[in-house]
């Protein structure tokens, strides 16, 4: 009870005042912070994800860093068992109780604009609150707001040492709180433990292989792109699907745009026979919006992403094949 009200009040707890500090950082070293700390550090913990709806999810998260590399493991212990196995862009899921395990690659999803291209801005402003306890530990409170409507707001809670993240609110213009991911315990530097668990095995004896079979490519070489940008979010790639016994017809394309916090995905597919040629379809479950409608040509154009779901209606307006 205590963690719902925290996550759906518009303020958490009391926060101290922020400590001094000359020299601010920028929402684009909070990021590189926040991101870098998951890039180096080994954790066990426990995550508890809430939604504005009441509706809660809680999972166990081993995260091991070896040779350059990350490995990680997350056990669902709601609802349907599955569990998630990382290994930097490769992921493996098992879905225990159907007994189906599938494979593919999403190097794309967590990819940080501002990492390859210098000119790019996060469209947000970051503003140290002060600091605050989560799970037992000291952390910086940090609040992003957005520059546009085209995205909602977040207040981060960066654990001061290493800079991880231990709780994120994603944040209406309001400041109802939309959904809430949290730490409620964790264990730093775990590596022993953490590498124990979080290699992904290669075994899936037992299990119906889904896999997805992907290639990287881009939206221009498959013919399509944006009339014009939107604002604050760039292209960091495409995968074109293939034939998968996961039932996806062939040359499903699949590209994402990010705005350094948030990916926007585009799904480009030829239309179904089952679908209404005239059917458009909107859809929400917490932050995540979903736009599905027919497109020219006999194409399908299904969009996701934890943005307000008029920025779903621009990315679909604005699709178009080049000429």
């Amino acid at each position: 009870m205590a963690l719902c009200a925290l996550a759906l009040g518009v303020q958490g707890g009391p926060v101290n005042r922020p400590q001094d500090d000359a020299n601010p950082r920028t929402a684009q070293q909070w990021m590189e912070r926040m991101q870098g700390a998951s890039r180096s550090r080994s954790y066990v913990g426990t995550v508890v994800v809430l939604h504005a709806s009441g509706a809660m999810a809680t999972s166990k998260i081993w995260h091991a860093v070896r040779d350059g590399q990350q490995f990680e493991r997350v056990d669902a212990l709601d609802g349907a068992a599955s569990t998630v196995y990382r290994q930097d862009g490769l992921v493996r899921t098992f879905l225990h109780q159907s007994r189906t395990v599938r494979t593919e690659r999403r190097d794309l999803l967590h990819a940080l604009p501002g990492s390859a291209d210098a000119t790019f801005v996060p469209p947000y402003t970051a503003h140290l609150l002060g600091q605050e306890r989560v799970a037992g530990m000291e952390a910086d409170v940090v609040s992003f707001a957005p520059h546009d409507a085209l995205r909602f707001g977040y207040r981060f809670w960066s654990e001061r040492t290493s800079g991880l993240v231990l709780r994120v609110q994603m944040l209406e213009p309001s400041g109802r709180v939309l959904e809430q991911t949290a730490f409620s315990a964790l264990q730093l530097d775990a590596d022993k433990e953490a590498q124990q668990w979080a290699r992904m095995p290669q075994d899936t004896a037992g299990y119906q292989d889904l896999s997805v079979q992907m290639r990287m490519t881009t939206a221009t070489e498959q013919g399509w792109g944006l009339r014009e940008p939107v604002d604050g979010f760039v292209p960091v790639g495409c995968y074109l699907h293939a034939v998968s016994s996961a039932g996806h017809e062939p040359g499903l394309l699949q590209c994402f745009y990010s705005d350094g916090l948030v990916t926007v995905s585009l799904f480009i597919e030829r239309h179904h026979a089952r679908r209404s040629a005239s059917t458009v379809v909107q859809g929400a479950r917490g932050a995540t919006h979903v736009l599905a409608k027919p497109l020219s040509d006999g194409v399908w154009l299904t969009a996701v992403g934890e943005v307000p779901a008029a920025t779903l209606v621009l990315f679909a307006d604005r699709l178009a094949r080049l000429k």
